[in-house]
Formats: C-alpha cells, sequence, structure tokens
C-alpha cells in the first residue's frame, strides 16, 4: 500500500476548469456523509433498519492567515458581500500530478474563522459546505 504524506493533501478553488491550491494551508478534510433512515417497525425483532438517505459532503481547511494573499481575501470577501453568491467551485485531492483523483463540487462558503493564540501564527479556517453532487474526477 502506499502512503502519502498529509503535506500533498490540498484543497482547490476550480475556475473555468483550473485547480488553483488556496495558499498556505495546514489541514485539509473531505467528509463524505450518508444520512441513513431508520427503516425500523415492530416486525425488526428489536434491531434496528436503515435504508439509505441524502447524501451530503463539505470540505475544511485550515491556513496560515496572510492578509496579502488575494485567494484567502476573496473567500472573506465572499461572505461579507451579502449581493452575491458565496458559491465556488471547491476541489481536495493529492498535489502530485495530472491525472491523479481530484474530488469536487459546487460548495458555499459557510464560515471563515480567523483566529490568533499567543506566541502562534494567526489561522484561518474554511468550511465549504457542498450544494449538489461531489465527484471523482482525475485533475488536469
Amino acid at each position: 500500500m502506499a502512503k502519502v504524506n498529509g503535506r500533498k493533501w490540498l484543497v482547490y478553488e476550480i475556475i473555468t476548469a483550473t485547480a488553483t491550491a488556496i495558499p498556505l494551508g495546514t489541514t485539509a478534510s473531505l467528509n463524505i456523509n450518508n444520512n441513513v433512515i431508520d427503516a425500523s417497525d415492530k416486525d425488526s425483532g428489536g434491531w434496528r433498519q436503515l435504508i439509505d438517505g441524502q447524501r451530503d459532503w463539505d470540505v475544511s481547511m485550515t491556513a496560515n492567515y496572510d492578509q496579502e494573499q488575494a485567494k484567502q481575501m476573496g473567500l472573506i470577501d465572499a461572505i461579507l458581500n451579502v449581493t452575491t453568491s458565496t458559491e465556488r467551485t471547491i476541489g481536495i485531492g493529492l498535489d502530485d500530478a495530472v491525472g491523479d483523483i481530484l474530488f469536487q463540487g459546487q460548495a458555499l462558503v459557510a464560515s471563515t474563522p480567523i483566529s490568533g493564540d499567543n506566541e502562534a501564527l494567526v489561522t484561518i479556517d474554511y468550511d465549504f459546505q457542498g450544494t449538489g453532487e461531489l465527484t471523482k474526477t482525475t485533475k488536469q
């Protein structure tokens, strides 16, 4: 089994088919969920029975904050500007090469908390909530 260094797992904003990594990332996570539905009834013999429900997904990441990074500021501006949508095409995958697997879909910028602990770097977190289907493609 091939092991992969976590620093290669990046979050991308995709604009006109070009995936550009969100800069200064330190963590990145993809959650794919199947919200199961309880289908138990009196004939279940005391055991819970489930069926597939609605699926959803989200991507989260933490980055070192840099107010001079245009992409970071653009994502903050998206939330601050109430007259435009925060919807973006977001991808997550390895940074290795063209042809690697990339998970992507439309997502809304749900939150961007910025925090700074005493004697530590200021960080910014991004929470992207998927709207619609998440697809598995290959990196272009």
